[in-house]
């Protein structure tokens, strides 16, 4: 039986691999007596990552490759 408990720390691991580039592990952790006032879940790593990948999502995708726009000719004027 358990009659008492102590926390030590908190954490939380999300570890993640995105695309053939993008790949890491993302770590909350609170230490020592700091530990017993925080709330977060295990999903708090998953919600950070949901927020980076707004930011690197762009850096997935395959450059647009960008219209080439006409360069004017400029001609000399006929002579008359």
């Amino acid at each position: 039986n358990v009659e008492t408990s102590e926390v030590r720390n908190r954490t939380a691991t999300f570890v993640f691999n995105f695309g053939e580039r993008y790949f890491g592990t993302m770590v909350a952790y609170a230490a020592g007596e700091d530990a017993e006032n925080e709330e977060f879940t295990s999903s708090l790593p998953t919600q950070a990552f949901k927020e980076i990948m707004k930011d690197l999502t762009p850096l997935l995708e395959p450059p647009q490759e960008k219209a080439v726009q006409p360069t004017p000719l400029l001609l000399p004027a006929p002579s008359v």
